[in-house]
Formats: structure tokens, sequence, C-alpha cells
């Protein structure tokens, strides 16, 4: 997948339809950059450059991501006991 805006520059699929593909859910959605000026994607979710650096380093094989819409802070989540960053 190639772009001239750069925007696939990093891209992560987000597994959406895969498992198995159903007709007419479409055919995925990614995590990739943003354009500027966040304007609206055409499905995908994306970030700024600076905040994709920030969390590339953060994912592992079989991370999940909950991706929430703007202003939800999410459940509260708890770390493991003994777990610290």
């Amino acid at each position: 997948m190639w772009r001239g805006d750069h925007l696939y520059d990093v891209v992560i699929g987000l597994s959406w339809n895969t498992a198995p593909a159903r007709r007419g859910l479409g055919s995925a959605i990614f995590f990739h950059l943003a354009r500027p000026g966040l304007t609206p994607t055409e499905g995908c979710v994306a970030v700024p450059r600076a905040m994709m650096r920030l969390l590339l380093p953060r994912l592992r094989p079989g991370c999940k991501m909950l991706l929430l819409p703007p202003g939800d802070s999410g459940p509260k989540l708890r770390r493991p006991k003994g777990k610290r960053r």
C-alpha cells in the first residue's frame, strides 16, 4: 500500500472483518498516520506522527488496542499486582 501523502508510512491492520470476512461489513480498518489538521478518514483510525512514535514502541504481538471516541476516558484499567511500567 503506497500513498504519495505518506499516511501509510506506518500502518497497522486492526483485524476488522477478518475471521471470517462477511459481505457488506467493509474490507479493512487501519490504524495509520493522520492528515494535517486531523481531517476525517474513510473509516480508519488515524493519529499524528508524534503520537504514533509514542505508541509504536509499546505495541507487541497479541496486544489489544482499545479505541475510544474523543473525550471518552474508557474503563478504569487495573495493573496486575507486582507489575510496573
